[in-house]
């Protein structure tokens, strides 16, 4: 399995173990705009990998530090919806389920990457998502090594001498 894939299974079989989350994938751009996709789903997290720079080690093995993007999409008015409260301005449910990923995903790690380390958290207003309605963005970026072996550039030969 490449590190990439062990990366997205980990953190997506944590991310789905999550309470109040009700989808979870690869991101595609599935709540972009034009995209309908998100009006079933009251809370959704999508995982992004980063491209990820490799160094060339000995022994045919590479390194590389991945940057990890979960983005949490909520429908404005989770809270309303969830909880049966009135103001809009109530965003605990939200804030909870970001404290959830982080306390989940936070020192995660696998055969082929190191520990996650949260990077940072914020709340996306311009992105490639700019133009979706009712649906409130969280961004959380981690940061981890990867490791993987590579083919051996020579292969050996078996000669005999006459």
């Amino acid at each position: 399995m490449t590190p990439r894939k062990e990366l997205f299974l980990a953190v997506r079989d944590k991310l789905t173990a999550i309470t109040g989350i009700e989808y979870v994938d690869l991101h595609r751009k599935q709540f972009g705009p034009g995209n309908e996709n998100y009006t079933h789903y009251h809370t959704a997290c999508l995982i992004k990998i980063l491209p990820i720079q490799w160094t060339t080690m000995v022994e045919h093995r590479q390194e590389g530090i991945a940057t990890v993007e979960v983005k949490l999409y909520t429908r404005d008015g989770f809270a309303d919806h969830i909880l049966g409260t009135t103001g809009n301005s109530d965003g605990l449910a939200e804030i909870d389920l970001i404290d959830h990923i982080a306390d989940g995903l936070q020192f995660l790690k696998g055969n082929s990457f190191t520990a996650l380390q949260q990077l940072a958290e914020e709340n996306v207003i311009e992105d490639e998502e700019a133009g979706v309605v009712d649906i409130s963005i969280y961004k959380l970026t981690f940061s981890t090594m990867v490791y993987k072996v590579t083919a051996p550039k020579y292969s050996t030969k078996k000669i005999t001498l006459e």
